[in-house]
């Protein structure tokens, strides 16, 4: 009435067997067949403006998903109970399997933690006032109180970040470097070695000789 639409799973576990969405309905919510196109013989008006749907019980005994229908076959009938919640909340679970309810409601798990930091931090729960205006200041308060404690904490994530990206820096430009310098001075380290290498197995001193 509000224009208000609620995103939430519905309430309860759901139903064994398959949903009570793969009957047939009219426009005016009323059961025309079961899932394997069988008419019902009769409709009664049952609680809370419900319908208790009557179908033939030697069909849906001969039925070969009549293990996993919600119909229930009795002494001398099969039937089906509903009202417009059962039929609600079974159109509902049917949204909540689609990928645009998913959609929408994972944003919900953002919000659950606001809501859980304010009444675990702050105690909104438990005001020691009365009053709708008392009541309302309180609140406002301790929003704005939440507000700045996340605010900063996300301040100093941003500044730890920071840190760290200057400190991956400083640490590459030490590494290029170290790079560099090796690379400048492997000329030398190669004469070294050569010199080394052949003045142990005294070739040096040969090829002296032989040059000369």
């Amino acid at each position: 009435e509000l224009g208000v639409e609620i995103v939430s799973p519905a309430m309860g576990k759901t139903p064994a067997g398959f949903s009570l969405t793969e009957f047939s309905f009219s426009d005016a919510d009323e059961m025309i067949a079961c899932p394997e196109g069988q008419k019902p013989k009769k409709i009664k008006n049952g609680k809370n403006d419900g319908k208790i749907v009557h179908f033939d019980k030697v069909t849906c005994e001969g039925c070969p998903r009549q293990s996993d229908c919600p119909v229930k076959i009795l002494k001398n009938s099969a039937t089906i109970k509903y009202d417009d919640k059962v039929l609600r909340l079974a159109r509902r679970r049917v949204v909540e399997k689609t990928e645009g309810f998913r959609d929408v409601y994972r944003f919900r798990s953002g919000v659950e933690a606001t809501m859980s930091d304010l009444d675990r931090m702050t105690g909104i729960k438990h005001l020691r006032i009365r009053g709708m205006t008392r009541v309302r200041v309180a609140a406002v308060l301790k929003v704005t109180g939440l507000n700045i404690l996340r605010a900063t904490a996300f301040r100093n994530r941003l500044k730890r970040v920071k840190r760290r990206g200057e400190g991956a820096n400083t640490l590459k430009f030490a590494l290029h470097k170290i790079v560099k310098e090796r690379i400048l001075h492997l000329p030398d380290s190669i004469h070294q070695f050569v010199r080394i290498f052949l003045s142990r197995n005294n070739l040096f001193n040969f090829s002296s000789q032989n040059m000369a």
